[in-house]
């Protein structure tokens, strides 16, 4: 008979092993995602104990290696001085830690650019890594253009993706601080002058259609739609103003 094994009679008289209460856990283990395997550890007892020359055996030691938390649960049996399996002599609760693989952490910068408009696009096409840093082998690759033609702004996207050696997808084993500039189109500088003009007050409208191109430089096969759209009956001072296309 083992030490330590109580034996109980049931009502039918068999006789059977009261299992051994074990309790048995593993560590909590913190790391950053370097594409490497992280293992968890070997189990051990924290509460109850082995019977003599029993030991535990393990057989697959938990392994994670993306970014995430993750139950740090083994495989193991418990074997005898003989090398034989007796797990099911125990009763065993489990209180197991946790492995966590953190991101990698990276700060990405693309730089603001602005022009006058010359019905060319303006582009970004690059971002580049300004802090944190990589696994080795591993590279950001810009995914998109952004662009902008007619005057205004646009947002440079942030359209990346950071592969490994093998050209797999590891962007979510990252966390991406994103310092994204802005691509600004200006509008030509162009200056017309309305002409003015003058009469007595008589009831009907006054107005006037003379206007000059003053400043500014049209692009080529632009041309000036003006049209002075003031009209006025009563009296005093107005400005005369200009529909521009």
């Amino acid at each position: 008979v083992l030490v330590g094994v109580l034996l109980i009679m049931s009502s039918l008289g068999i006789i059977f092993p009261r299992k051994q209460l074990l309790t048995v856990s593993t560590n909590d283990v913190t790391t950053t995602y370097n594409a490497k395997p992280v293992f968890g550890g070997a189990p051990f007892v924290t509460r109850g104990q082995l019977l003599d020359g029993h030991r535990i055996e393990v057989t697959a030691e938990c392994k994670q290696t993306n970014a995430g938390e993750y139950e740090n649960v083994p495989e193991f049996v418990i074997l005898d001085a003989a090398g034989a399996d007796v797990t099911d002599m125990y009763r065993i609760n489990e209180d197991y830690g946790k492995i966590t693989i953190k991101q990698r952490r990276l700060i990405v910068y693309s730089q603001s650019k602005e022009k006058r408009y010359d019905g060319t696009p303006l582009v970004s096409d690059t971002i580049t890594v300004t802090g944190g840093s990589f696994v080795e082998g591993h590279t950001l690759v810009c995914d998109s253009v952004t662009s902008i033609t007619l005057p205004g702004e646009q947002n440079i996207l942030p359209s990346y993706s950071i592969i490994d050696e093998n050209g797999a997808d590891v962007t979510a084993q990252y966390t991406v601080s994103e310092r994204l500039g802005t691509l600004f189109v200006l509008p030509v500088p162009v200056t017309i002058a309305t002409g003015s003009a003058q009469k007595q007050y008589d009831g009907l409208p006054l107005s006037s259609n003379v206007w000059q191109h003053t400043s500014g430089e049209l692009l080529k096969g632009h041309t000036l739609k003006v049209a002075c759209i003031t009209s006025e009956t009563e009296v005093g001072d107005h400005e005369n103003l200009a529909d521009v296309r």
